[in-house]
Order: structure tokens, then C-alpha cells, then sequence
């Protein structure tokens, strides 16, 4: 079953974005349609892949990792006290980020934030916080390390 509604509409929104974006690289020389490409390309298939989720709610549900927690949309049942605690992890784990990278470098520092992030802040699956972990360092390390040469990423700073 189709399902056309706003959150349709704003993924198709945001895929026709994406795919602008990449069109208008087209014109640029290869060297400043890089940063462009490299968001552009994930976007667009995130994007499109949400849009579909959203167009059939069946694939949202046969992928249950794409799907949103509509308990976890409504605020109305939390208090103050909780959000405000949640605020304070949030701005303490961005600190814990910031510190991993001035001690260990930016992709150690990935690896421990993003790890802390999906393990302790939002408690997913070990199995889920390894893999989406090691996925994102190592798309990090492919992209700018390998593809750019950008060499800052992988040694500590100080």
C-alpha cells in the first residue's frame, strides 16, 4: 500500500536535493566536485532509500533498522528533569569527543565517541554499535585518508 503524507513528501523533497546537488557538479572540474560528490552520493542514497521506506511503509517494516520509534516522537510523557539530563550527556559526550581526538587522533577519536555514542547514550546492540562503529571509522579512513590524502586523520595531535 502507498502511503503519500508530509514525511513523504519532505524525503522526496530532500532526495530531489540531493540529485540537484550532483547535477550541478557536472560542470565542475573533478577537484572541486569532490566535497560535493562525497556528501551528495550518500545523501542521495539515504534519501532515496527513506523516501522509499516512507512511500511503502511495508519496506520500513521489513527493514526495522529504518524505522522511526513513534513513542519516542511524542515528549509530551517525559518531564523536564530527564530532557534537561539528556542535555547534559549529549554536551558531555561531545566532550569526550573533542578530547579523543586531541589524545588519540580523528579516526581513534570516531571509533570511541561513536562507540559511546550508540552503546551507552541511545543503548543499541553490541553487535549494532561494533559494526556501525567500525563502518563509519572506516568510511572516514577510506574516504579522506586514502582518497584525499588527508594524513591529519590518522596520527594524534600534540
Amino acid at each position: 500500500m502507498v502511503q503519500l503524507n508530509a514525511r513523504t513528501v519532505f524525503s522526496l523533497l530532500i532526495c530531489l536535493f540531493a540529485a540537484l546537488m550532483l547535477f550541478q557538479t557536472f560542470d565542475l572540474r573533478s577537484d572541486a566536485a569532490l566535497v560535493p560528490r562525497v556528501i551528495g552520493v550518500p545523501l542521495l542514497v539515504l534519501a532515496a532509500f527513506q523516501f522509499l521506506c516512507d512511500l511503502f511503509p511495508a519496506l520500513g517494516i521489513r527493514f526495522s533498522f529504518a524505522g522511526t520509534d513513534k513513542g519516542a516522537l511524542d515528549n509530551s510523557s517525559h518531564d523536564e528533569g530527564s530532557g534537561l539530563k539528556g542535555n547534559y550527556l549529549f554536551v558531555a559526550w561531545m566532550a569526550l569527543f573533542v578530547v579523543a581526538i586531541y589524545f588519540a587522533g580523528v579516526i581513534a577519536g570516531i571509533l570511541i565517541a561513536f562507540f559511546v555514542y550508540l552503546k551507552c547514550l541511545i543503548r543499541q546492540s553490541w553487535t549494532l554499535s561494533v559494526l556501525y562503529t567500525l563502518f563509519f571509522a572506516l568510511s572516514v579512513y577510506l574516504i579522506f585518508v586514502q582518497g584525499m590524502g588527508v594524513y591529519y586523520f590518522t596520527s594524534p595531535v600534540g
